[in-house]
């Protein structure tokens, strides 16, 4: 698999490929992506025009020494195959996203601090911008990551087929360092909640206790699946409504990454403050991997 890294200058990066490296993505290629943009030509300064080509050559040799230390740092930790440098000119953000469109990457990992809803909207993100834009499947790895050895992971489902598609796209990725999987379904207490997750038609109206069941039985072959690549899983049902089930069961576990699945059908769609995944990604302290499944798939 692809996966490219986002490198910035403050270092949060090193979260994320620690966070990586404990994952153990098998067979990884790891591309260390580092943008700045390029010096724009100054306004004059009375009559002394500004030194371009030095703050230039500034430029470059911050992003090699960046690149290096990123480099060194992957090589140490063992995080892939390979691992190439691959500077960039432009905003982050958008230069990252291109990157992984044109390398047809697996995944995008950035390290990332915790923002807030209100601060994120407005002073902005790579966090936000991956849940809004990105195409790719992508891991936020948040500042404070710390630990060694095996990963235990939350996985969000609410029983869509999008959600199971996301699961066999965790499973064929195959991170090997994830060796427990927690399946969490939270029942907010509306029936239609409870009935879509049973894949009720709605022509034969069912009681609440065989949707229950029903529901519990799809867990049930979450959790087989997952025994069958040899990890151990659960599954629980939570009567709560879904932020707040996830985050006690994080903290319950002291779980070391959420996992969900993410769709948007469109930019609107990922732009609203009220979507699952870009709570998750900007609001909550949990390192999380997003599962998008190819466009073409």
């Amino acid at each position: 698999m692809k996966i490219i890294v986002g490198v910035d200058k403050g270092g949060l990066y090193r979260e994320a490929i620690h966070l990586l490296s404990r994952l153990q993505f098998a067979e990884s290629d790891v591309l260390l992506a580092h943008a700045c943009e390029p010096v724009r030509m100054p306004a004059y300064a009375g009559s002394i025009l500004a030194p371009v080509d030095e703050l230039e050559a500034e430029r470059l040799s911050s992003m090699r020494e960046v690149l290096r230390e990123a480099t060194e740092m992957a090589s140490l930790e063992n995080v892939g195959e390979a691992v190439i440098e691959c500077p960039l000119d432009g905003k982050a953000t958008e230069q990252i996203m291109e990157i992984a469109a044109r390398e047809h990457a697996d995944l995008v990992a950035v390290g990332s601090r915790r923002h807030g809803i209100l601060g994120s909207f407005f002073t902005g993100s790579v966090g936000r911008a991956l849940a809004i834009g990105a195409r790719e499947s992508f891991l936020i790895a948040r500042s404070g990551v710390v630990g060694r050895g095996d990963v235990r992971a939350v996985f969000a489902t609410d029983h869509s087929k999008y959600a199971d598609a996301c699961l066999e796209e965790l499973l064929r990725l195959d991170p090997l360092g994830i060796t427990e999987l927690h399946f969490v379904f939270a029942q907010d207490g509306e029936m239609a909640t409870l009935a879509e997750a049973a894949g009720e038609s709605g022509e034969v109206p069912q009681s609440v206790e065989e949707l229950v069941a029903e529901v519990k039985a799809k867990g049930a072959l979450l959790v087989e699946s997952c025994i069958d690549s040899g990890r151990l899983a659960d599954y629980e049902m939570v009567f709560d409504f879904t932020i707040e089930a996830l985050r006690k069961k994080m903290y319950d576990l002291k779980a070391d990454l959420l996992i969900l699945g993410a769709q948007g059908h469109g930019f609107i769609e990922r732009l609203l403050i009220g979507s699952l995944a870009l709570h998750e990604v900007v609001a909550e302290p949990f390192s999380v991997l997003v599962l998008r499944i190819p466009e073409d798939d």
